[in-house]
């Protein structure tokens, strides 16, 4: 982001109307609506919204590139039409999560001056209200369904037959661990009760389910087992304080076999905690979502492990964004 004139701060701060726009399309499933040429007072009838306004915010999609409109009908532009209708190629989820996530970030400033949580946000995504843990859970399905392929196969695996995903969310990662190493015997994911019914359907619809154990648990509070040659922990340390995410590095420790890999694979800040954006981003993100998550950078993790006692710690880019620190559990 480049910010060199008056200029490109007003753009900046102007940021947030477009973002809204379509932030709001999608949370009323305007683009589901429009797979075929709408007229927009039977639309906004079939919405249950007003049509003066709906009508407004169509034409702002148009100028977005997000819908078409000829001879005063509407419907989806293409990148409208493969992401944001029903079907299998749906990714809406995602976004209905940042909206639901808008409040929060609204009350930044608050958060600032006192300290804490101004909205219940963390709790409702996290389990509170059945709705939105499943918008959440499918959005990270939505945002993994290519990266987790990617990033795994940059991982090695070798000797590794028992496998745990914690915090595994939707299973997309524990898919795409079965499709790269055949090799693996056991897989378990654990998460909330919650969540694993996501990731139930989830497996299922991509025939997997018979191939994972699911555990429900909490991993703050619940043991994690024993008997793994690796423990996989993605994006999950950022919504933890330093001392939970200690506890958590521990239990795995105890959880894993002799010589075996923990991996940890996060939005990873550089030494100053100054970028890169999406994860400096990201931070603010964990300031306002939850207690006491942040950002934190791979040198930080690293020395968690060292002092741990896992051996071997090293950190490796896997994507634009995310990198991965592992380390070996002494034989």
């Amino acid at each position: 982001m480049k910010l060199d004139s008056f200029e490109s701060l007003l753009r900046m701060a102007g940021g947030f109307q477009p973002a809204k726009i379509f932030l709001a399309a999608n949370e009323i499933d305007l683009f589901t609506h429009l797979s075929e040429e709408r007229d927009p007072v039977q639309l906004a009838l079939d919405l249950g919204v007003q049509a003066r306004g709906l009508e407004i915010l169509l034409d702002a999609l148009v100028a977005l590139g997000l819908v078409d409109k000829q001879q005063g009908g509407y419907r989806n532009a293409e990148l409208a039409q493969t992401w944001l209708t029903a079907g299998p190629g749906y990714r809406g989820h995602i976004f209905k999560h940042l909206n639901h996530c808008w409040q929060a970030w609204s009350d930044l400033e608050k958060i600032l001056r006192e300290g804490h949580l101004a909205s219940p946000m963390e709790k409702e995504i996290l389990g509170d209200s059945e709705r939105w843990n499943h918008i959440f859970i499918n959005g990270m399905d939505d945002v993994t369904r290519e990266l987790a392929p990617q990033v795994v196969a940059q991982l090695d695996l070798q000797g590794v037959e028992t496998l745990m995903d914690l915090g595994g969310g939707p299973g997309t990662y524990v898919a795409a661990f079965l499709e790269r190493f055949p090799q693996l015997r056991e897989v378990r994911l654990f998460d909330l009760p919650e969540t694993l019914e996501v990731a139930r359907e989830k497996l299922a619809a991509r025939g997997l389910l018979e191939q994972v154990e699911l555990i429900p648990g909490d991993f703050i509070r619940n043991d994690l087992g024993h008997g793994l040659d690796a423990v996989w922990i993605s994006q999950v340390l950022h919504s933890q304080s330093e001392v939970a995410c200690r506890l958590v590095l521990e239990k795995a420790w105890r959880a894993l076999n002799p010589g075996g890999l923990v991996l940890i694979h996060e939005f990873f800040l550089d030494a100053e905690r100054t970028a890169p954006l999406r994860a400096a981003m990201f931070s603010v993100h964990m300031l306002v979502m939850t207690d006491a998550g942040r950002g934190y950078t791979h040198a930080e993790v690293a020395a968690w492990l060292g002092q741990i006692g896992f051996e071997g710690v090293q950190w490796t880019q896997v994507s634009e964004d995310t990198g991965v620190v592992m380390g070996r559990k002494p034989r």
